[in-house]
């Protein structure tokens, strides 16, 4: 489902931020992720502003942070510990082609530091567009066109999958009351 745009737009469907009546918006998250059996914890901070009437920038950043482990040496003696995490950085443009017709491309870059010696990034892009006519709203949004491998120290990992990993329709009507 889609709304209109609010501040987490970059995460979902960017294009809705240039049909915004708003100048702009911002919003920090903080969830903490299975509590009960992992106590992961996910951080987001993002918001776009509208530059002039067609044209909005987003920015968003995700941190998610697992729980720390024990390293070991190979005779099993705790040798210190370690905290894994992921971070990706967001960056959106969107457009207002018509007045109520928008499109929007997205630039993700991802790191992911799950060990000592198990780090790598990559980058991945999505598009969006968003029909708006009147109190309906119409999005479509193939999400991570991503690279093909991702180094990780000194091993390179193929992405067995199509380019477009996802691609959500969402259909929209706002209430009027």
């Amino acid at each position: 489902m889609i709304s209109p745009a609010s501040a987490f737009a970059i995460y979902n469907n960017n294009a809705a931020t240039a049909l915004s009546p708003f100048k702009g918006a911002f919003a920090a998250s903080y969830t903490m992720w299975q509590p009960t059996t992992t106590d992961n914890q996910l951080m987001s901070l993002s918001g776009f502003i509208k530059m002039g009437k067609r044209s909005a920038i987003s920015l968003g950043s995700r941190l998610f942070l697992y729980p720390a482990y024990d390293l070991s040496n190979p005779q099993g003696s705790v040798t210190g510990a370690f905290s894994p995490r992921e971070l990706s950085v967001d960056l959106g443009y969107a457009y207002n082609i018509s007045g109520s017709f928008s499109a929007s491309a997205t630039v993700h870059y991802i790191s992911s530091k799950l060990g000592t010696e198990a780090a790598g990034s990559a980058y991945a892009a999505d598009l969006g567009l968003m029909y708006q006519p009147g109190n309906f709203s119409l999005g479509l949004t193939p999400q991570t066109w991503a690279q093909r491998s991702i180094t990780v120290t000194d091993h390179t990992l193929c992405l067995h999958r199509s380019n477009w990993e996802q691609a959500t329709i969402s259909v929209f009507r706002r209430n009027t009351f």
